[in-house]
């Protein structure tokens, strides 16, 4: 994947998308995230952290302070249906797009 489609933001089309596959996925969307959220935390991080999201990372060097912030913003599943996710989806952290 280019760097150019590391950093783009989501138009509606594909926040749609991707909002209709988390919630027809739920279960598979949190093992995910949680398997996910317990590697970037682990002491090991920078060894069992992998694939590294590129729009997370500074250079080369893996942005772990970044991941926390983002974790610190996701709402729970259950959270999704009550509110409007298009804006964690279009914001700007640092100059780069959440996705």
């Amino acid at each position: 994947m280019s760097s150019s489609q590391e950093n783009r933001i989501l138009n509606q089309d594909e926040i749609e998308s991707l909002f209709q596959k988390i919630q027809s996925n739920r279960l598979e969307c949190d093992l995910l995230i949680s398997l996910f959220n317990v590697s970037a935390t682990s002491s090991r991080k920078y060894h069992v952290c992998e694939p590294f999201p590129g729009f997370l990372k500074n250079k080369s060097a893996k942005n772990f302070e970044q991941i926390d912030s983002f974790f610190n913003e996701l709402p729970s599943l259950s959270q999704l249906d009550t509110i409007d996710i298009t804006h964690m989806f279009t914001r700007n952290t640092n100059g780069r797009s959440f996705l």
